[in-house]
């Protein structure tokens, strides 16, 4: 099983969108994600060939914790049947809804501008 103290919050929360903390915190966050990990997202944004795509990474990283964030407000959904079986106690996926597939790439761009 999953170590539960290292693993973000995941899904629709439904005080997040009226948060007022939640932007700063996910300013916070992508600041935290890798060069590789800031690469594979924007390469998501830009192919709309992808929109089925699912974004896989080890649970309890930074990248988890990125896309958990944008899943509290519906920007993506977990995708529990992508990862396979010997995986789902180290990785968790993640997709995009149309809202986030609409909503994501201004603000991807606003988070990393320097």
């Amino acid at each position: 099983m999953s170590d539960t103290s290292v693993d973000p919050v995941r899904g629709l929360l439904e005080d997040a969108k009226t948060d007022r903390s939640w932007g700063p915190r996910l300013k916070a966050l992508a600041e935290a994600l890798s060069d590789g990990d800031r690469s594979a997202l924007i390469a998501l944004l830009q192919n709309d060939a992808q929109k089925d795509a699912a974004v896989m990474t080890s649970r309890g990283s930074a990248n988890d914790r990125f896309w958990a964030h944008l899943s509290n407000v519906g920007l993506t959904a977990l995708q529990d049947g992508s990862v396979p079986e010997p995986l789902r106690e180290t990785a968790v996926a993640y997709k995009l809804t149309p809202e986030g597939r609409r909503l994501l790439p201004p603000l991807v761009g606003s988070l990393f501008r320097s």
